[in-house]
């Protein structure tokens, strides 16, 4: 895959990333400000796994974009939280590829039914990654 090819990809995934992101936001559930289904995730997912490793910038920047939105205007410290956040997006769409292929998931047509459940457990477990810990995690580093 050419460069520009490559470009392209990227700021196509990262932009849908952002823009489905932006459009779940109304979605959350208060207190805790969270998404029963984090949409965007799946596209990070299925990018690196049918492009390979090299999307992975694209999960970074569709999701710090998504944070500089949200956390910036509260604190100056909140580009920090945004590199972390973004960090943890390109783990869980890394995870998910990496485990897929692991266990020789993937590439598969998915027609056996063990190919699919598989499938479906191991991409579950690399799209949550103890989500809830890590985040409070960042978050207390990140605002010191």
């Amino acid at each position: 895959m050419d460069w520009k090819r490559l470009l392209f990809l990227n700021g196509l995934v990262a932009a849908a990333y952002f823009l489905l992101a932006w459009l779940l936001l109304p979605l959350a559930m208060m207190p805790v400000n969270a998404v029963p289904v984090w949409l965007p995730a799946g596209i990070a997912i299925a990018a690196v796994l049918i492009w390979g490793y090299r999307l992975l910038p694209a999960a970074f920047i569709g999701h710090f974009l998504l944070g500089w939105q949200l956390y910036t205007p509260i604190d100056s410290s909140g580009w920090w939280l945004c590199v972390l956040l973004a960090g943890h997006a390109v783990l869980h769409a890394g995870l998910g590829r990496y485990l897929l292929q692991k266990y020789a998931v993937w590439p598969s047509t998915l027609q056996a039914d063990g190919d699919i459940v598989r499938f479906f457990l191991l991409g579950g477990i690399a799209a949550r990654v103890s989500f809830n810990r890590s985040t409070g995690l960042f978050c207390s580093i990140a605002t010191g």
